[in-house]
């Protein structure tokens, strides 16, 4: 089994409300800061935004090399997605991720044939599987 390895670099200055730090990884360079609604600055990214991101992009990724691998045709896939957290004496904790899903494609598509990929997405993404057992990560076609 091959490992690949993937890096982070983070700072942070300040109290946790009136503090910001950076958080590079990969392309990706971000002032980071807690969310206005928990108190904090909110300026640039959170945890709470990086999370739903990544569980929305893994979720993209693993429709689209899903498709592929089925030789389904498709110009796009669009995807929005909601995050509930609930917030805790130790902070917010993640609940619920939802996908909703649209497919844009010329050729028609069979619904329960998408409706199963769609599901099969959803539990076989990464981050679907990091989270499981703590965190519901839902999709459905729109």
């Amino acid at each position: 089994m091959q490992i690949q390895t993937f890096h982070a670099e983070g700072n942070w200055q300040g109290t946790l409300a009136t503090g910001k730090g950076m958080l590079n990884v990969g392309s990706l360079a971000s002032i980071i800061s807690v969310p206005q609604d928990l108190g904090g600055l909110g300026k640039g990214t959170n945890p709470e935004d990086l999370i739903v991101g990544a569980s929305t992009s893994c979720f993209i990724i693993t429709l689209s090399a899903i498709f592929q691998f089925n030789k389904i045709e498709y110009e796009n896939i669009s995807v929005n997605s909601e995050a509930d957290f609930s917030i805790t004496s130790m902070g917010p904790k993640l609940k619920e991720i939802r996908h909703f899903v649209s497919i844009q494609s010329s050729h028609d598509l069979p619904r329960e044939t998408v409706d199963k990929y769609i599901k099969q997405a959803e539990k076989g993404c990464m981050i679907s599987i990091a989270l499981s057992g703590n965190v519901e990560v839902t999709a459905q076609l729109n």
